[in-house]
C-alpha cells in the first residue's frame, strides 16, 4: 500500500494558512519547506477541497522571518481570507524545487519503515517535526511512539523509493525519547 500511495502522490505540501492578515484579504502562511524563498517563484498553488485539488492564484506579498504573507484566490477582505484558515497549500510535483544530494521531500519520507543493522524493524516514520537546528523524526512502533533527532550518525540512509530508513541501533538508543 505504501508504494502505491507514494507513486500516486502528484502534489508536494509546501505550507499551511494560519490566519488572515490585515484587512485586504492577505493570509499568513507557515511554510513547510526548508527555503521560504521558493514562494517567490509561485503564481499558483493547489488547495485541497472536498471535490479534489483546486488550483488557486497566488501572489506573494512578503516574507517576514519564517512566515509568508500572500493573497490567495480571489481573496479581497478579512472574511474571504478567513475561508482559507487551516488550508494546506501544495504545488504540482513537476513544479517542485530540485533537491540536493541526501535530501528528500518529507511527504516521500512519511510511511518509510526503519530497520537496524540486523534488519530488525524499528518502526514507521509518521511525522517530521522541523525544529532548528535539527529535525525530529517521529516513529510509530508496535509498543508506542518515539522521537529522535534526524542525525546522520543515527539514520544512516533514507531510500524513499524502497520506503526504507537504515538506523544505527546503538546511536538510536542514546538519543531516542519514548512517548508511550
Amino acid at each position: 500500500m505504501w508504494k502505491l500511495n507514494k507513486m500516486l502522490s502528484e502534489y508536494i505540501l509546501i505550507g499551511e494558512v494560519l490566519k488572515p492578515s490585515g484587512i485586504k484579504g492577505a493570509v499568513k502562511i507557515r511554510p513547510y519547506t526548508g527555503d521560504p524563498e521558493r514562494f517567490r517563484l509561485l503564481d499558483t498553488v493547489y488547495v485541497s477541497r472536498a471535490d479534489g485539488m483546486v488550483c488557486e492564484p497566488f501572489r506573494l506579498l512578503r516574507l517576514s522571518g519564517s512566515m509568508v504573507y500572500a493573497l490567495l484566490g480571489a481573496s479581497h477582505s478579512v472574511d474571504t481570507a478567513e475561508a482559507y484558515r487551516g488550508v494546506q497549500l501544495f504545488v504540482d510535483r513537476t513544479r517542485a524545487v530540485a533537491l540536493g544530494p541526501d535530501e528528500d521531500f518529507i511527504c516521500d519520507m512519511i510511511g518509510c519503515e526503519a530497520f537496524d543493522e540486523t534488519n530488525t524493524r524499528v518502526g514507521i516514520l509518521t511525522d517530521i517535526l522541523s525544529r532548528n537546528p535539527v529535525d525530529i523524526y517521529v516513529f510509530s512502533t508496535d509498543t508506542g511512539t518515539f522521537m529522535a533527532p534526524a542525525l546522520k550518525s543515527v539514520f544512516i540512509s533514507v531510500d524513499t523509493a524502497l520506503g526504507r530508513i537504515s538506523v544505527n541501533a546503538e546511536k538510536l538508543g542514546e538519543v531516542a525519547v519514548f512517548a508511550d
